[in-house]
């Protein structure tokens, strides 16, 4: 029976992955789970529709024997990544960006305890420790997204599709000896050339355009700006409102449309 196999994690149970199953939406189920006994909501790392749910689900179940925690209970004690990888090869559509959404409104005030509660449990990052320099870029994210290392504490996304419902938010260097060639015209045409690839996958980084989709078919955020364009010259959309910064110096950035 087709059906959606999910993979939930929570902030208040460390190092364990629920993996299970439902024939209703994905939503309903991750209600039920949120009960008196549970006191933080359960999150979505990734759910997808399959075509057997139950083979599906028994397939993982018996793939991470080893790791289950209790043989009456769902719980695995390995990574959410180890349980996607596998998922994604079975998927017949990718639900998981609905749901998080979903997921984010079962409780809200709870959901931001959760974020307060893995603050305090996550340890303090320094990228200049873990072998990375300034200027690296990062890919992050199921659907790699990229920023750039600023410093050991600090990371810079560039592009920021409708990081409000209003808006959208672009980080230029318009400086001369800027890493990126980007351009702020008379007209207010901005010319924004983005993230170079690591030079390890093309040394002729500066001929590779960005990826429109991530590898798992999603739209990165050079994507979503494509795709906004697309809409508003077929009429679909209204235009896309975008904030501008440019870079006077390290950490310092000035409103420049």
């Amino acid at each position: 029976m087709e059906g959606s196999v999910y993979v939930l994690t929570n902030p208040a149970m460390p190092n364990m992955v629920k993996i299970g199953k439902t024939t209703r939406d994905v939503e309903l189920r991750l209600a039920d789970l949120y009960s008196t006994g549970v006191p933080l909501p359960f999150e979505c790392e990734y759910a997808a529709k399959v075509k057997d749910v139950d083979k599906t689900e028994k397939a993982f179940h018996t793939a991470f024997e080893p790791s289950r925690v209790n043989p009456k209970r769902e719980f695995f004690n390995i990574n959410p990544e180890q349980a996607i990888a596998v998922l994604s090869l079975m998927a017949i559509e990718d639900v998981t960006p609905s749901i998080q959404d979903v997921a984010k409104k079962i409780d809200v005030e709870a959901s931001a305890s959760a974020e307060k509660f893995k603050k305090k449990r996550r340890p303090t990052i320094n990228y200049f420790e873990m072998g990375l320099k300034e200027g690296d870029i990062l890919k992050f994210g199921r659907n790699e997204e990229s920023c750039t290392v600023l410093n050991g504490k600090q990371i810079q996304k560039g592009m920021n599709f409708a990081i409000q419902k209003t808006y959208s938010v672009v980080l230029m260097s318009t400086q001369k000896n800027a890493p990126y060639n980007d351009h702020i015209f008379e007209d207010g045409v901005i010319e924004y050339e983005g993230h170079d690839v690591p030079a390890n996958i093309n040394p002729e980084k500066k001929l590779v355009d960005q990826s429109l989709l991530t590898p798992s078919g999603t739209l990165t955020e050079n994507g979503k700006f494509f795709q906004a364009a697309l809409d508003y010259k077929e009429r679909l959309r209204e235009p896309s409102q975008i904030q501008v910064y440019r870079k006077l110096r390290k950490g310092i950035w000035v409103f420049m449309i």
